[in-house]
């Protein structure tokens, strides 16, 4: 399975490193597609691939399981390319390069003017492509051509077995969620276009829905607001998710540079309804509940906010010192620690530590000018 000459270079795959997640944007995580577009959610597409992995494990006998896992790869390929379905099952074994991690998708095969894209693909995807040699014996180079009815109906068999509509697991879709999963991830609307070969961005996500683009206004009019003022460890945050409690609840945010965090909170607040996933908040923590490790010594802690970041610069009383650490994206995250405690570090300009602090140490206060709807949690 040699990979086509045409316009791809015959370098090795590249490495990447799958432990550092690519870096989002607040524009990324406070993407949601309009109504009308039909998607899967993360959720909804981890249910519809167990369903076609059970049904691809169960089959009767070999000869059967060899065609449900024929099934089951352009399931793969659908859900991890972006393809069309008809791209997919015109792939040819020659399409795929083991040895870039790639497949080659082209919107015309028979002809020099279509869109030709390289798409890498997950390692545990290309895992599943060791198949392929069998597929072709099987099937010959085009082992993937098969009926496109017969597709859908497989489909719409594994959807019911998910507890999706018919209409939310058709193969399109998947092409859909694709594009709002890159979306979601940061990556920018012409990649996306790229990959997915089009010439102009998909319909229904040429812009962001009006509650998607208001939520960015009154994000970039507050993030200018708090990059004005002094206050120290304060952090621009889209609500995420809200795992409640009777007495405490459990508020996971997303900061505008793409990294986690959480706060435990008092439950009444969170009656006020707009205190919900996407919701608009501050989150702030006092320089004193700011513990510092050396990188790579981190004890074991409770605390659930961890940053790795570089000493700036570092301030030193005779009880108390002061050590601000600059985060990756550039954001300094200050700690006040004993100067004791300083001497023990060993700390110098340049250092790479640890900062850390307990989600109880995080205090959440609403975007809202009227006082009365801006409480601070």
């Amino acid at each position: 399975m040699n990979p086509p000459s045409r316009d791809i270079p015959p370098d090795s795959r590249p490495a990447m490193d799958t432990r550092v997640p690519p870096p989002r944007n607040m524009s990324a995580v406070l993407f949601d597609p309009p109504h009308d577009f039909k998607w899967l959610t993360q959720e909804e597409m981890k249910r519809l691939t167990a369903a076609f992995r059970h049904w691809k494990n169960a089959a009767p006998s070999p000869g059967i399981q060899l065609s449900r896992q024929r099934i089951w790869l352009i399931f793969l390929l659908l859900r991890h390319t972006g393809a069309k379905v008809g791209e997919v099952l015109n792939l040819r074994l020659q399409c795929f390069s083991p040895a870039r991690g790639t497949v080659i998708v082209d919107e015309r095969p028979d002809s020099s003017s279509g869109h030709i894209r390289e798409i890498y693909l997950p390692d545990d995807v290309l895992r599943e492509m060791d198949d392929l040699p069998t597929l072709g014996h099987m099937w010959g180079e085009a082992c993937f051509s098969l009926n496109q009815g017969y597709l859908r109906r497989v489909f719409h068999a594994r959807a019911q077995e998910a507890g999706l509509e018919k209409s939310r697991a058709a193969p399109g879709i998947l092409r859909n969620s694709k594009a709002v999963e890159m979306l979601r991830n940061g990556t920018p609307m012409s990649v996306v276009q790229k990959i997915l070969g089009l010439d102009s961005p998909m319909p229904g996500l040429k812009q962001y829905s009006t509650d998607a683009l208001e939520t960015l206004q009154r994000y970039h009019a507050h993030a200018a607001c708090v990059s004005q003022v002094s206050a120290r460890n304060t952090f621009v945050c889209a609500v995420e998710d809200i795992i409640r409690g009777q007495v405490i609840s459990e508020v996971r945010m997303r900061t505008r540079h793409g990294a986690g965090l959480a706060a435990c909170i008092t439950s009444s607040p969170l009656e006020n309804q707009r205190f919900s996933p996407g919701a608009l908040v501050t989150a702030t923590v006092k320089p004193v509940l700011v513990n510092i490790a050396a990188a790579g010594t981190l004890p074991v802690t409770s605390a659930r906010n961890t940053f790795a970041g570089t000493v700036s610069d570092i301030r030193t009383q005779a009880t108390v010192s002061e050590v601000a650490v600059r985060l990756p994206c550039g954001d300094i995250l200050c700690a006040l620690i004993s100067s004791q405690s300083l001497k023990d570090l060993n700390l110098r300009i340049g250092d790479e530590v640890v900062a850390f602090f307990k989600a109880l140490s995080v205090v959440v206060q609403f975007d809202f000018k009227d006082p009365d709807t801006n409480p601070s949690v």
